[in-house]
Protein backbone atom coordinates (compact mmCIF):
# COMPACT_ATOMS: atom_id res chain seq x y z
CA UNK A 1 0.00 0.00 0.00
CA UNK A 2 1.45 3.33 -1.08
CA UNK A 3 1.63 6.05 1.52
CA UNK A 4 -0.51 9.15 1.14
CA UNK A 5 2.70 11.17 0.64
CA UNK A 6 3.74 8.92 -2.26
CA UNK A 7 0.33 9.20 -3.91
CA UNK A 8 0.43 13.00 -3.69
CA UNK A 9 3.99 13.20 -5.01
CA UNK A 10 3.11 10.94 -7.95
CA UNK A 11 0.07 13.08 -8.74
CA UNK A 12 2.14 16.26 -8.66
CA UNK A 13 4.85 14.65 -10.82
CA UNK A 14 2.38 13.63 -13.53
CA UNK A 15 0.92 17.14 -13.67
CA UNK A 16 4.41 18.65 -13.75
CA UNK A 17 5.19 16.50 -16.79
CA UNK A 18 1.99 17.60 -18.52
CA UNK A 19 2.94 21.23 -17.88
CA UNK A 20 6.41 20.55 -19.24
CA UNK A 21 8.30 21.88 -16.20
CA UNK A 22 11.71 20.20 -16.30
CA UNK A 23 13.13 21.38 -12.97
CA UNK A 24 9.97 20.44 -11.09
CA UNK A 25 10.18 16.90 -12.52
CA UNK A 26 13.65 16.50 -11.06
CA UNK A 27 12.51 18.02 -7.77
CA UNK A 28 9.49 15.75 -7.23
CA UNK A 29 11.43 12.63 -8.13
CA UNK A 30 14.19 13.64 -5.72
CA UNK A 31 11.54 14.06 -3.03
CA UNK A 32 10.31 10.50 -3.56
CA UNK A 33 7.89 10.47 -6.51
CA UNK A 34 7.90 7.21 -8.47
CA UNK A 35 9.72 7.40 -11.81
CA UNK A 36 7.06 5.02 -13.19
CA UNK A 37 4.10 6.78 -11.58
CA UNK A 38 0.77 6.29 -13.39
CA UNK A 39 -2.59 8.05 -13.37
CA UNK A 40 -6.06 6.46 -13.10
CA UNK A 41 -5.77 5.14 -16.69
CA UNK A 42 -2.37 3.63 -15.96
CA UNK A 43 -0.74 6.20 -18.22
CA UNK A 44 2.81 6.66 -16.99
CA UNK A 45 4.96 9.73 -16.46
CA UNK A 46 7.07 8.79 -19.49
CA UNK A 47 3.94 8.47 -21.65
CA UNK A 48 2.79 11.97 -20.79
CA UNK A 49 6.32 13.29 -21.22
CA UNK A 50 6.48 11.64 -24.64
CA UNK A 51 3.26 13.36 -25.65
CA UNK A 52 3.68 16.78 -24.01
CA UNK A 53 7.26 17.05 -22.92
CA UNK A 54 10.50 18.45 -24.17
CA UNK A 55 13.44 16.27 -25.12
CA UNK A 56 15.10 17.05 -21.78
CA UNK A 57 12.12 15.59 -19.88
CA UNK A 58 12.14 12.30 -21.76
CA UNK A 59 15.92 12.07 -21.64
CA UNK A 60 15.92 12.56 -17.88
CA UNK A 61 13.15 9.99 -17.31
CA UNK A 62 14.86 7.38 -19.49
CA UNK A 63 18.19 7.86 -17.70
CA UNK A 64 16.39 7.67 -14.36
CA UNK A 65 15.05 4.22 -15.28
CA UNK A 66 11.51 4.81 -16.56
CA UNK A 67 9.86 1.81 -18.24
CA UNK A 68 10.28 2.33 -22.01
CA UNK A 69 7.58 -0.19 -22.93
CA UNK A 70 4.98 0.45 -20.24
CA UNK A 71 1.39 0.14 -21.49
CA UNK A 72 -1.70 1.83 -20.09
CA UNK A 73 -5.32 0.63 -19.90
CA UNK A 74 -5.73 1.23 -23.65
CA UNK A 75 -2.51 -0.72 -24.25
CA UNK A 76 -0.76 2.34 -25.68
CA UNK A 77 3.00 2.60 -25.22
CA UNK A 78 5.22 5.70 -24.86
CA UNK A 79 6.27 5.29 -28.51
CA UNK A 80 2.65 5.33 -29.70
CA UNK A 81 2.03 8.45 -27.58
CA UNK A 82 5.06 10.15 -29.15
CA UNK A 83 3.95 9.08 -32.64
CA UNK A 84 0.42 10.37 -32.10
CA UNK A 85 1.98 13.71 -31.13
CA UNK A 86 4.31 13.58 -34.17
CA UNK A 87 7.21 14.26 -31.82
CA UNK A 88 10.15 13.08 -33.93
CA UNK A 89 13.08 13.76 -31.54
CA UNK A 90 11.31 11.84 -28.79
CA UNK A 91 10.40 8.99 -31.17
CA UNK A 92 14.10 8.66 -32.02
CA UNK A 93 15.08 8.79 -28.35
CA UNK A 94 12.56 6.12 -27.33
CA UNK A 95 13.62 3.78 -30.14
CA UNK A 96 17.28 4.24 -29.22
CA UNK A 97 16.39 3.33 -25.63
CA UNK A 98 14.73 0.07 -26.73
CA UNK A 99 11.08 0.91 -27.44
CA UNK A 100 9.17 -1.84 -29.24
CA UNK A 101 8.36 -0.41 -32.69
CA UNK A 102 5.88 -3.21 -33.40
CA UNK A 103 3.77 -2.91 -30.26
CA UNK A 104 0.06 -2.85 -31.11
CA UNK A 105 -3.04 -1.78 -29.20
CA UNK A 106 -6.09 -4.07 -28.73
CA UNK A 107 -7.48 -2.37 -31.85
CA UNK A 108 -4.14 -3.31 -33.41
CA UNK A 109 -3.09 0.24 -34.14
CA UNK A 110 0.68 0.52 -34.30
CA UNK A 111 3.06 3.46 -34.53
CA UNK A 112 3.47 2.81 -38.27
CA UNK A 113 -0.29 2.66 -38.89
CA UNK A 114 -0.69 5.98 -37.05
CA UNK A 115 2.22 7.60 -38.93
CA UNK A 116 0.97 6.55 -42.37
CA UNK A 117 -2.79 6.31 -41.96
CA UNK A 118 -3.40 9.34 -39.75
CA UNK A 119 -0.38 11.66 -39.82
CA UNK A 120 0.92 11.14 -43.37
CA UNK A 121 4.40 11.86 -42.01
CA UNK A 122 7.19 10.47 -44.22
CA UNK A 123 9.92 11.29 -41.71
CA UNK A 124 8.27 9.26 -38.96
CA UNK A 125 7.55 6.41 -41.37
CA UNK A 126 11.23 6.31 -42.34
CA UNK A 127 12.35 6.28 -38.72
CA UNK A 128 9.99 3.43 -37.83
CA UNK A 129 10.86 1.35 -40.91
CA UNK A 130 14.59 1.72 -40.30
CA UNK A 131 13.98 0.61 -36.69
CA UNK A 132 12.27 -2.56 -37.96
CA UNK A 133 8.57 -1.72 -38.05
CA UNK A 134 6.54 -4.44 -39.78
CA UNK A 135 4.98 -2.92 -42.90
CA UNK A 136 2.46 -5.76 -43.08
CA UNK A 137 1.07 -5.52 -39.54
CA UNK A 138 -2.69 -4.97 -39.42
CA UNK A 139 -5.50 -3.80 -37.16
CA UNK A 140 -8.62 -5.67 -35.99
CA UNK A 141 -10.23 -5.31 -39.44
CA UNK A 142 -7.06 -6.59 -41.16
CA UNK A 143 -6.32 -3.08 -42.39
CA UNK A 144 -2.66 -2.30 -42.88
CA UNK A 145 -0.75 0.98 -42.91
CA UNK A 146 -0.86 1.00 -46.72
CA UNK A 147 -4.64 0.56 -46.77
CA UNK A 148 -5.31 3.37 -44.31
CA UNK A 149 -2.90 5.70 -46.08
CA UNK A 150 -4.61 4.88 -49.40
CA UNK A 151 -8.09 5.32 -47.91
CA UNK A 152 -7.18 8.78 -46.64
CA UNK A 153 -5.40 9.86 -49.81
CA UNK A 154 -1.96 10.07 -48.21
CA UNK A 155 -0.09 9.65 -51.49
CA UNK A 156 3.36 10.46 -50.09
CA UNK A 157 2.97 7.78 -47.40
CA UNK A 158 1.63 5.29 -49.95
CA UNK A 159 4.66 5.81 -52.20
CA UNK A 160 7.06 5.37 -49.26
CA UNK A 161 5.37 2.19 -48.09
CA UNK A 162 5.27 0.77 -51.63
CA UNK A 163 9.06 1.05 -51.74
CA UNK A 164 9.43 -1.43 -48.85
CA UNK A 165 10.45 -4.89 -50.11
CA UNK A 166 7.91 -7.57 -49.27
CA UNK A 167 4.93 -5.28 -48.75
CA UNK A 168 1.62 -7.02 -49.44
CA UNK A 169 -0.12 -4.63 -51.83
CA UNK A 170 -2.98 -7.00 -52.61
CA UNK A 171 -4.23 -7.68 -49.08
CA UNK A 172 -7.89 -6.92 -48.34
CA UNK A 173 -9.69 -6.02 -45.11
CA UNK A 174 -12.30 -8.27 -43.54
CA UNK A 175 -15.03 -5.63 -43.37
CA UNK A 176 -15.56 -4.74 -47.04
CA UNK A 177 -12.98 -7.01 -48.73
CA UNK A 178 -11.24 -3.93 -50.13
CA UNK A 179 -7.57 -3.64 -50.97
CA UNK A 180 -5.54 -0.44 -50.67
CA UNK A 181 -6.32 0.21 -54.32
CA UNK A 182 -10.05 -0.36 -53.82
CA UNK A 183 -10.06 2.01 -50.84
CA UNK A 184 -8.34 4.78 -52.77
CA UNK A 185 -10.70 4.27 -55.73
CA UNK A 186 -13.79 4.30 -53.53
CA UNK A 187 -12.68 7.58 -51.94
CA UNK A 188 -11.67 9.14 -55.24
CA UNK A 189 -7.96 9.77 -54.53
CA UNK A 190 -6.54 10.10 -58.04
CA UNK A 191 -2.84 10.46 -57.19
CA UNK A 192 -2.99 7.56 -54.75
CA UNK A 193 -4.66 5.29 -57.31
CA UNK A 194 -1.98 6.26 -59.81
CA UNK A 195 0.82 5.45 -57.35
CA UNK A 196 -0.66 2.04 -56.51
CA UNK A 197 -1.17 1.10 -60.15
CA UNK A 198 2.53 1.78 -60.78
CA UNK A 199 3.56 -0.94 -58.32
CA UNK A 200 4.61 -4.11 -60.17
CA UNK A 201 2.92 -6.48 -57.74
CA UNK A 202 -0.59 -5.06 -58.07
CA UNK A 203 -2.50 -8.06 -59.41
CA UNK A 204 -5.16 -7.83 -62.09
CA UNK A 205 -7.65 -9.60 -59.82
CA UNK A 206 -7.36 -6.73 -57.34
CA UNK A 207 -7.94 -4.19 -60.10
CA UNK A 208 -10.96 -6.17 -61.27
CA UNK A 209 -12.27 -6.25 -57.70
CA UNK A 210 -11.74 -2.50 -57.46
CA UNK A 211 -13.82 -1.81 -60.58
CA UNK A 212 -16.92 -2.59 -58.52
CA UNK A 213 -16.17 0.52 -56.47
CA UNK A 214 -15.73 2.90 -59.40
CA UNK A 215 -19.39 3.78 -59.79
CA UNK A 216 -19.42 5.12 -56.21
CA UNK A 217 -16.12 7.00 -56.50
CA UNK A 218 -16.18 10.82 -56.44
CA UNK A 219 -13.74 10.86 -59.39
CA UNK A 220 -14.98 7.80 -61.23
CA UNK A 221 -14.34 9.08 -64.79
CA UNK A 222 -10.67 9.92 -64.17
CA UNK A 223 -10.11 6.75 -62.18
CA UNK A 224 -11.67 4.66 -64.95
CA UNK A 225 -9.18 6.21 -67.38
CA UNK A 226 -6.31 5.34 -65.04
CA UNK A 227 -7.43 1.70 -64.78
CA UNK A 228 -8.01 1.41 -68.54
CA UNK A 229 -4.51 2.71 -69.14
CA UNK A 230 -3.12 0.31 -66.53
CA UNK A 231 -4.72 -2.62 -68.39
CA UNK A 232 -3.26 -1.33 -71.65
CA UNK A 233 0.28 -1.12 -70.23
CA UNK A 234 -0.10 -4.58 -68.72
CA UNK A 235 -1.23 -5.86 -72.12
CA UNK A 236 2.01 -4.55 -73.61
CA UNK A 237 4.04 -6.47 -71.01
CA UNK A 238 2.14 -9.71 -71.63
CA UNK A 239 2.29 -9.34 -75.42
CA UNK A 240 6.05 -8.79 -75.15
CA UNK A 241 6.32 -12.06 -73.26
CA UNK A 242 4.43 -13.87 -76.03
CA UNK A 243 1.32 -14.24 -73.89
CA UNK A 244 -1.69 -13.13 -75.90
CA UNK A 245 -4.39 -13.87 -73.37
CA UNK A 246 -5.34 -10.20 -73.60
CA UNK A 247 -5.70 -10.49 -77.40
CA UNK A 248 -3.30 -7.65 -78.02
CA UNK A 249 0.04 -7.50 -79.83
CA UNK A 250 2.96 -5.20 -79.08
CA UNK A 251 2.10 -3.15 -82.16
CA UNK A 252 -1.55 -2.75 -81.15
CA UNK A 253 -0.70 -1.76 -77.57
CA UNK A 254 1.79 0.85 -78.77
CA UNK A 255 -0.60 2.32 -81.34
CA UNK A 256 -3.78 2.32 -79.22
CA UNK A 257 -2.13 3.56 -76.06
CA UNK A 258 0.12 6.26 -77.46
CA UNK A 259 2.35 5.35 -74.52
CA UNK A 260 5.21 7.60 -73.49
CA UNK A 261 8.82 6.39 -73.39
CA UNK A 262 8.64 6.40 -69.60
CA UNK A 263 5.50 4.25 -69.58
CA UNK A 264 6.99 1.77 -72.04
CA UNK A 265 10.23 1.58 -70.07
CA UNK A 266 8.92 1.41 -66.50
CA UNK A 267 5.69 -0.60 -66.64
CA UNK A 268 6.07 -4.11 -65.23
CA UNK A 269 3.93 -7.21 -65.23
CA UNK A 270 2.89 -9.01 -62.06
CA UNK A 271 6.21 -10.88 -61.99
CA UNK A 272 8.08 -7.59 -62.00
CA UNK A 273 9.38 -7.73 -65.59
CA UNK A 274 9.30 -4.84 -68.04
CA UNK A 275 8.04 -5.28 -71.61
CA UNK A 276 11.62 -4.99 -72.93
CA UNK A 277 12.85 -7.68 -70.54
CA UNK A 278 10.00 -9.95 -71.63
CA UNK A 279 10.93 -9.62 -75.30
CA UNK A 280 14.54 -10.51 -74.47
CA UNK A 281 13.49 -13.49 -72.32
CA UNK A 282 11.23 -14.81 -75.07
CA UNK A 283 13.78 -14.15 -77.82
CA UNK A 284 11.34 -11.89 -79.66
CA UNK A 285 13.76 -9.81 -81.75
CA UNK A 286 11.00 -8.23 -83.84
CA UNK A 287 9.22 -7.07 -80.70
CA UNK A 288 12.53 -5.92 -79.22
CA UNK A 289 13.12 -3.71 -82.25
CA UNK A 290 9.65 -2.17 -82.01
CA UNK A 291 10.07 -1.42 -78.31
CA UNK A 292 13.50 0.13 -78.80
CA UNK A 293 12.19 2.24 -81.68
CA UNK A 294 9.32 3.35 -79.42
CA UNK A 295 11.83 4.57 -76.85
CA UNK A 296 12.12 1.69 -74.35
CA UNK A 297 15.15 2.37 -72.15
CA UNK A 298 17.95 -0.17 -71.75
CA UNK A 299 18.96 1.53 -68.52
CA UNK A 300 15.79 0.59 -66.61
CA UNK A 301 16.09 -2.36 -64.25
CA UNK A 302 14.64 -5.44 -65.90
CA UNK A 303 13.25 -7.10 -62.79
CA UNK A 304 12.55 -6.41 -59.14
CA UNK A 305 16.06 -7.52 -58.12
CA UNK A 306 17.59 -4.69 -60.12
CA UNK A 307 18.94 -6.72 -63.05
CA UNK A 308 19.39 -4.39 -66.01
CA UNK A 309 17.76 -5.35 -69.30
CA UNK A 310 21.13 -5.24 -71.02
CA UNK A 311 22.54 -7.62 -68.43
CA UNK A 312 19.60 -9.98 -68.85
CA UNK A 313 20.21 -10.13 -72.58
CA UNK A 314 23.84 -11.02 -71.96
CA UNK A 315 23.07 -13.65 -69.34
CA UNK A 316 20.62 -15.44 -71.63
CA UNK A 317 22.71 -15.39 -74.78
CA UNK A 318 20.91 -12.82 -76.91
CA UNK A 319 24.13 -11.77 -78.57
CA UNK A 320 23.02 -8.84 -80.74
CA UNK A 321 23.00 -6.52 -77.75
CA UNK A 322 26.08 -8.02 -76.14
CA UNK A 323 28.12 -7.90 -79.37
CA UNK A 324 27.26 -4.24 -79.88
CA UNK A 325 28.13 -3.60 -76.24
CA UNK A 326 31.46 -5.37 -76.73
CA UNK A 327 32.51 -3.13 -79.61
CA UNK A 328 31.42 0.00 -77.78
CA UNK A 329 33.55 -1.00 -74.79
CA UNK A 330 36.43 -1.68 -77.18
CA UNK A 331 36.48 1.99 -78.09
CA UNK A 332 36.47 3.14 -74.48
CA UNK A 333 39.09 0.84 -72.91
CA UNK A 334 42.55 -0.41 -73.82
CA UNK A 335 42.03 -3.37 -76.14
CA UNK A 336 44.92 -5.45 -74.85
CA UNK A 337 44.69 -4.82 -71.12
CA UNK A 338 43.93 -7.69 -68.73
CA UNK A 339 41.09 -5.60 -67.32
CA UNK A 340 39.43 -5.45 -70.72
CA UNK A 341 39.73 -9.22 -71.23
CA UNK A 342 38.24 -9.81 -67.80
CA UNK A 343 35.43 -7.41 -68.61
CA UNK A 344 34.71 -9.18 -71.88
CA UNK A 345 34.41 -12.56 -70.16
CA UNK A 346 32.22 -11.13 -67.41
CA UNK A 347 29.90 -9.08 -69.62
CA UNK A 348 29.63 -11.00 -72.88
CA UNK A 349 30.42 -14.60 -72.04
CA UNK A 350 29.86 -15.17 -68.33
CA UNK A 351 26.58 -16.04 -66.64
CA UNK A 352 27.06 -13.54 -63.85
CA UNK A 353 27.95 -9.86 -64.02
CA UNK A 354 29.85 -8.70 -60.97
CA UNK A 355 30.81 -5.22 -62.12
CA UNK A 356 30.12 -2.23 -59.89
CA UNK A 357 26.75 -0.67 -60.62
CA UNK A 358 28.36 2.66 -61.65
CA UNK A 359 30.47 0.90 -64.28
CA UNK A 360 27.53 -1.09 -65.61
CA UNK A 361 25.50 2.10 -65.93
CA UNK A 362 28.43 3.80 -67.68
CA UNK A 363 28.71 0.93 -70.17
CA UNK A 364 24.98 0.83 -70.79
CA UNK A 365 25.04 4.53 -71.64
CA UNK A 366 26.99 3.48 -74.74
CA UNK A 367 24.40 0.86 -75.60
CA UNK A 368 21.56 3.33 -75.64
CA UNK A 369 23.42 5.39 -78.25
CA UNK A 370 24.14 2.50 -80.61
CA UNK A 371 22.64 2.26 -84.05
CA UNK A 372 20.87 -1.04 -84.52
CA UNK A 373 22.39 -3.17 -87.30
CA UNK A 374 20.44 -3.60 -90.57
CA UNK A 375 17.68 -6.16 -90.39
CA UNK A 376 17.46 -6.06 -86.60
Amino acid sequence: MKSFRKIVLNYILINAVKKDIYRNIQRWISLGADINAVDSEKTSVLMWASYYGKIANVEYLIKAGANINHINNDKWSPLIFATAAANIPIIIMLIAAGANVNHTTPGSSSALIIAAGILDDINIIDILLIAGANVNSYDYDMRRALMLAARNGHTASVKRLLAVPGINVNAVDILYRRSALAMSIYNGHISTVEALLEHPCIHSSVVALSEDEISQSPNRSLIQLLINRWHLKQSLCYAAAGTHSRNMSIETALVIGNLSQEEISLTRDWNGYTSLTNTIKSGNLKGLKKLLEAGASLLVAGDLQGTSVGTYAMRHGYSLLSEQLYYKILKAFCRNSPAFKWMRSEIVVGNRVNLPRELVNYILEFVIKIELPPGF
